[in-house]
């Protein structure tokens, strides 16, 4: 017998039934919040608190108080009413920035919901919501958010809208302000009808991105670099003879947490100082298949990795790029051919794991070659199932695939070879992506978030 707690934004209620689990004959209770929409993604942001925001995004330090003149001069704490805002906590003793794990949700047609986990427990209240996300221009709203990335060196979200732009969000000042902390900020918040978006000269019908954090060999200032994935069809270019994808980066000149003087990430100006691929003749990587499927970037032992899925119209495979951050140039270096559509790919160290439509996974050894093509170097896992999303957790050795209609299946694996084993099946709803986190799996579904 499973039990089964459902919480809405206005309800609260639990039912129990019956559900069959073929692999792990044990019950399993979980908690279903719902988002009023699909959870096509979602980012749990780790010990997220005021002492590793990388700009003064509050104005004043939880541990030390105010300062006043931008001098380095702090007021200091002298009680609990110097411990103010959303990120301090008072703990009897000393005021101290507030740890914590938040989950940010793309809901597919119903926009950015911020919730917190509490010692574990996942509050159903919410910490931030926002719907007014698109630039409609002269078009309708229609919002579907497909994709979700934190990016821990400038607390920013970006969230892609199916087909069209990219938006960002510099999450301290929102957060602050949606729970009641006006002052704790001086920050300019985002218009109301809309967020910025990424621009990239006349490309604006971005499918899928991934990017690149903290690479030591950036030429940048901060270390960030976005791919995304742009798509042309007749509809959208009566001008082209054939439908096509094609990659193409994106970066910012400066740093946008900026310093004391000002900032473009809390001044809402990010935008305003970048650099991409805008040249239409010179994407980074171009005459791509227009069923191209996903994109991912891999870094390890000093080898940038760009892998993309379904690349050519007459055949499936994977192909990987070399990418050299400082010439801002790819290399084809190989391909990996398959037997049935790629959904989804990861790569992890030195391994690719390609999702595949009824046939499961391959786990793929990469070595100085590139994709192996050695047999013995291959492992087929999950047979018969459509995979649409991977996710490896690193610490607790366990592979997500995330099956659709078929929930999600969880593996053992360290990470580090072909040895894999079942570790559980969860029929949840249909499944399009799933993490693990303090030994929660937390699964969006059609029907929102649901944890095991």
């Amino acid at each position: 017998m499973y039990k089964v707690f459902i919480i809405s934004l206005l309800l609260f209620f639990s039912c129990d039934y019956e559900r069959n689990n073929p692999v792990v004959n044990s019950n399993i209770n979980f908690t279903n919040i719902v988002t009023n929409s699909a959870v096509r993604d979602f980012v749990v942001i780790e010990n997220f608190n005021a002492g590793d925001f990388h700009y003064n995004a509050i104005n004043h330090s939880c541990t030390q108080g105010y300062d006043l003149n931008n001098d380095g001069n702090y007021t200091g704490i002298s009680g609990p009413l110097d411990c103010y805002g959303f990120w301090c906590e008072w703990d009897g003793g000393s005021c101290n920035d507030i740890d914590r794990d938040v989950i940010a949700v793309a809901n597919d047609e119903a926009g950015l919901y911020l919730y917190e986990i509490i010692d574990g427990v996942f509050n159903p209240n919410e910490i931030y919501f926002r719907d007014l996300i698109e630039f409609a221009g002269d078009g309708e709203l229609d919002i579907e958010l497909r994709s979700i990335y934190y990016a821990e060196n400038h607390n920013t979200l970006y969230m892609l809208d199916k087909f069209e732009y990219i938006y960002n969000l510099y999450l301290p000042p929102v957060i602050s302000e949606y729970n009641n902390f006006p002052e704790e900020h001086d920050c300019t918040l985002p218009s109301e009808e809309t967020l910025e978006y990424l621009q990239c000269g006349q490309f604006d019908h971005a499918t899928k991105f991934v990017v690149d954090e903290g690479n030591p060999n950036t030429p940048h200032q901060l270390p960030f670099e976005m791919f995304i994935l742009y798509k042309e069809n007749l509809n959208t270019d009566s001008s082209i003879s054939e439908s096509f994808s094609e990659v193409r980066r994106y970066w910012y000149n400066n740093n946008p947490n900026g310093d004391f003087n000002s900032s473009p990430v809390c001044d809402n100006a990010i935008n305003f100082d970048y650099g991409c691929d805008d040249d239409v003749q010179s994407p980074l990587i171009s005459s791509l298949n227009y069923g191209v499927t996903d994109l991912f970037y891999n870094s390890f032992n000093n080898q940038n990795r760009l892998f993309v899925a379904n690349p050519s119209k007459d055949f499936y495979s994977v192909n990987l790029y070399y990418y050299d951050p400082l010439g801002g140039e790819v290399a084809f270096k190989n391909n990996l051919l398959t037997p049935e559509k790629v959904n989804t790919i990861y790569a992890h160290e030195n391994y690719l794991i390609s999702g595949m439509k009824d046939m499961g996974c391959y786990i793929t050894l990469l070595n100085e070659h590139g994709i192996s093509s050695n047999l013995f170097d291959k492992l087929h896992i999950a047979e018969d199932f459509s995979v649409y999303d991977i996710y490896y957790h690193e610490q607790d050795n366990k592979l997500l695939l995330s099956c659709g209609s078929n929930g999600v299946l969880v593996y053992n694996w360290d990470g580090e070879s072909l040895s894999v084993d079942v570790d559980k099946h969860i029929l949840s709803s249909y499944a399009f992506t799933a993490k693990l986190h303090e030994g929660m799996i937390i699964v969006g579904t059609e029907n929102g978030i649901e944890i095991y």
